[in-house]
């Protein structure tokens, strides 16, 4: 409809409609339907359904279920572990979950990096990010035929825009120049395989 019930609009500290709690009830507003207890705003119906602090508003996932290898000691996109969202509120959080299945070279010792990156900027990043090998997470590893899952939640907690999609996605780079580092499959056969995946879920501010 066009707007609210003017006869019964109110706020959370003095619903519009209520019962022997003058601060507990139900507000209006222009397409948009407010509860509140104790003075607190609880729970919104909007145009865009319901919504309370905490809960989960929309879920998005990226499932790469074939092989990548990698050389360069500068981030690069794993293909296929990138999500657009568009939030459905600016006071929204992200809550980013990665899971992936890296192989780094046999016989020697050699580390994997991986950012979580917001459109063209990475996030969840170190203190001290102006380390040369600064990245969200790592995964170390020395000795032979190794193939291992690496894991990590971040919640994002920027103001995206309402009006465009926001792209999360993952990039990896190598420590040493020249190694060959593999997504979703053993290093030293190309036998041993698995999946990895990139969820961001809306959480309700």
């Amino acid at each position: 409809g066009g707007g609210g019930i003017s006869s019964t609009d109110g706020s959370a500290a003095s619903p519009g409609v209520r019962g022997s709690d003058e601060n507990t009830g139900i507000s209006y507003a222009s397409n948009v339907i407010r509860f509140s207890t104790d003075g607190v705003e609880r729970a919104v119906i909007n145009n865009t359904g319901l919504s309370s602090p905490g809960h989960i508003l929309q879920v998005k996932q990226a499932v790469k279920s074939d092989t990548q290898q990698y050389t360069s000691t500068s981030f690069t996109d794993i293909v296929g572990l990138s999500v657009a969202i568009r939030a459905s509120s600016s006071s929204s959080k992200m809550l980013i979950t990665a899971h992936l299945y890296i192989a780094s070279p046999a016989s020697v010792s050699h580390a994997t990096k991986i950012n979580f990156v917001r459109g063209g900027t990475a996030i969840a990043q170190p203190a001290d990010s102006s380390s040369s090998h600064a990245a969200t997470m790592h995964q170390w590893v020395s000795g032979n035929k190794n193939f291992f899952p690496i894991s990590m939640n971040y919640l994002d907690t920027q103001s995206l825009s309402t009006d465009e999609d926001t792209t999360y996605k993952l990039q990896v780079a190598c420590n040493t120049a020249g190694s060959t580092f593999y997504v979703n499959r053993n290093q030293s056969g190309d036998d041993y395989h698995g999946i990895s995946t990139l969820t961001v879920m809306e959480i309700a501010a």
